[in-house]
């Protein structure tokens, strides 16, 4: 059964707070909306799967205590799915300083894809995040 409206937007609050917890530095808040076998690929990493909730707040908390800053622009284009789980489709641009470091960095032209899942308690939780970055000479700013 397709998403309802009404799923439709808990899934579009669901992505904007995981987003704002990028961007606030807030590891905590970001485990606890990602369920326990949550997944990250990433270009520079590839795919980390951490294993447990424990492992998943501890690998939050260290990817994050690297910026001393982070600011994540995102615009979500597209969401879809069924009731059990959802898509969510985002153009980004991030700028973030990492810890000890004085100049930000910029990486535009990036897209994100987040897979959530509904969860007993009907809350949707991140399962998979998945990001694109282009070639540096690609990268809009």
């Amino acid at each position: 059964m397709a998403l309802t409206p009404d799923s439709l937007n808990q899934v579009r609050e669901a992505a904007e707070e995981v987003m704002a917890c990028y961007s606030g530095l807030d590891a905590a808040k970001l485990a606890e909306h990602c369920t326990e076998d949550f997944v990250l690929v990433r270009p520079e990493t590839g795919i980390q799967r951490p294993g447990s909730a424990d492992a998943v707040r501890e690998f939050l908390h260290e990817s994050l205590c690297s910026f001393q800053a982070l600011h994540v622009d995102f615009e979500i284009v597209d969401i879809s799915g069924e009731e059990g789980l959802a898509y969510v489709l985002m153009p980004n641009r991030d700028e973030f300083t990492l810890a000890g470091e004085e100049e930000p960095t910029v990486v535009g032209g990036a897209t994100t894809l987040m897979i959530f899942e509904r969860q007993r308690d009907r809350r949707w939780k991140l399962k998979l995040q998945m990001c694109s970055v282009p070639a540096p000479d690609e990268q809009g700013t």
